[in-house]
């Protein structure tokens, strides 16, 4: 007799159309664990067993923990004649060089994107089938809420994600059913260590979270179900009306201000009319804080698209390549300047780069720091003293030179830096060739007041910059080390010292202050 949960398999994919044909080629990501190998089984029970490609991750966390999970897999895909894939992750490496993300973010970015690789390279229809279940779904639900969501995130984990071939067959079965097949197949399987571990989000809802909640109602686990259920429906019928709403305000002029502002929640119709563009809620609430008080010209930016606010519709275009990749090398074996795009950056205080991390107390401009508050203080109103215009500069151009020179004795005696200007050792630096760049995902400095690293993004959100502003910004870098950000901060990693003999002077000169 057929257990359960081969049953509940087999229902959820016929219910839930996952596959299709019955003739799709599976690959099937398996980790060791319990729910993977449950699926496995599920699958071959059922008659799959010619269409499964077993698909293994190793992220080198565990050390010799996760070279055994890898060494059991292997004994499967052996026993059951399976073909296997094996990837192992430098997880590490891959987190911190991509702004400290969590662990747990770089291995599922690392993971799905090995496997949307290998569905690209198939040469037949491919489907990528993940070992998710109803307990999982419960505890995404819980994260989701936790961090603030909106629909999508209370509805739940998709059964198929269609787009990128993501189908979730065993989502009807609980943790509990899973371990039962397992044991009346006297199937083994691995248990990962740090599933323990309630640092780590899930786990503290797995472990703390969600027995308080059975304290509170026994049937919270089937209550919470089919709570998804019903808002999986709700989603269903929304996503239909903002079709209507698309097909009716967006045209070949753009999207029609007058009928955003006239729906009920023009922030949530914006962001589901943007989302597909790439823009982020937070750009959204800009743009419709620009509908109800702003004026036309405004200019708002995603990725690939950017949208202008007109008198009566977003326009909305593909971005340009010469915005999305100024790139300049700067030679500072000499003198020199260079011309630069400029969208309205608000300068500030740039001195802080002159100090060594021990000065205790010494403002410069709206810039203080003491080594016992660790604060960081940024005035986002500090204006440039006037500057000379350029007849070479186009509009929203602006020009920056550097120049190497003898570091005066006392070097304090610079101050205070005019607020345009930012001073580095030169011999520190060890290098001739700079560059200056457009912002990136993860970039991070070192600025004075605070210990480690910050990153810009957060620069940002904690001076409280517009969107536009974050899009102008520019960076001066050494190499990957971000040295200055133009016309806000600079690092303290290259700050002049009483060691110091040449220092390197960088000059931002605006043609119109940005505030005018």
């Amino acid at each position: 007799m057929s257990h359960r949960l081969v049953a509940r398999v087999a229902e959820t994919i016929r219910f839930h159309q996952l596959l299709p044909s019955g003739q799709e080629r599976i690959y099937l990501a398996i980790s060791g664990g319990a729910d993977s190998v449950a699926l496995l089984m599920a699958f071959l029970a059922l008659g799959y067993a010619e269409q499964v490609t077993l698909l293994h991750c190793n992220f080198s966390l565990r050390a010799e923990e996760s070279d055994g999970d890898e060494a059991f897999v292997r004994s499967l895909a052996t026993t059951h004649h399976l073909p296997l894939y094996v990837q192992r992750f430098d997880t590490r490496a891959y987190a911190q060089s991509h702004g400290g993300m969590s662990l747990e973010m770089a291995a599922r970015e690392l993971r799905y994107g090995w496997f949307a690789s290998l569905r690209q390279e198939a040469k037949s229809p491919t489907l990528i089938a993940v070992a998710h279940n109803a307990d999982d779904q419960i505890e995404t639900l819980l994260l989701n809420l936790s961090m603030g969501t909106g629909l999508r995130g209370l509805s739940g984990m998709p059964y198929l994600k269609r787009e990128e071939g993501i189908i979730r067959p065993l989502m009807d079965c609980p943790r509990v059913l899973v371990l039962d097949y397992l044991q009346s197949l006297g199937q083994a399987f691995r248990e990962d260590s740090t599933n323990e571990d309630v640092r780590y989000r899930r786990n503290f809802i797995r472990h703390r979270l969600l027995p308080t909640l059975e304290e509170l109602n026994p049937s919270f686990r089937s209550v919470a179900l089919r709570t998804i259920d019903n808002l999986r429906g709700v989603e269903a019928l929304f996503l239909e009306h903002i079709e209507r709403y698309r097909a009716e305000l967006l045209g070949e002029r753009g999207i029609e201000i007058a009928g955003i502002l006239a729906s009920p929640s023009p922030e949530t119709l914006l962001f589901e009319l943007l989302r597909p563009y790439g823009f982020s809620r937070d750009v959204v609430l800009e743009i419709a804080s620009n509908l109800r008080e702003g004026s036309a010209g405004v200019r708002f930016f995603a990725p690939q698209y950017m949208l202008i606010r007109a008198s009566q519709y977003l326009e909305l275009r593909p971005r340009g390549e010469e915005q999305e990749s100024f790139v300049a090398t700067l030679d500072i074996s000499t003198d020199g300047r260079v011309i630069l795009p400029w969208g309205g950056m608000r300068p500030s205080c740039l001195a802080s780069s002159l100090l060594p991390p021990s000065t205790s107390l010494l403002p410069l401009g709206d810039l203080s720091f003491t080594d016992e508050e660790a604060s960081l203080s940024i005035s986002p109103e500090h204006s440039f003293p006037p500057a000379e215009v350029s007849s070479e500069l186009g509009v929203g151009e602006a020009v920056l030179e550097w120049s190497v020179e003898l570091c005066p004795q006392p070097y304090q005696s610079l101050l205070p830096l005019p607020s345009n200007e930012a001073v580095f050792d030169y011999e520190a630096l060890a290098t001739t060739e700079l560059h200056i760049r457009g912002r990136r995902a993860g970039d991070a400095l070192y600025p004075y007041g605070m210990k480690g690293r910050k990153l810009l993004r957060r620069i940002f959100i904690d001076g409280k910059y517009t969107h536009q502003e974050r899009e102008a910004a520019l960076v001066v870098c050494r190499e990957d080390e971000i040295l200055w950000l133009v016309g806000r901060l600079a690092d303290r990693r290259y700050c002049l010292t009483p060691r110091t003999k040449t220092l390197l002077r960088l000059r931002l000169v605006l043609p119109v202050s940005p505030l005018q």
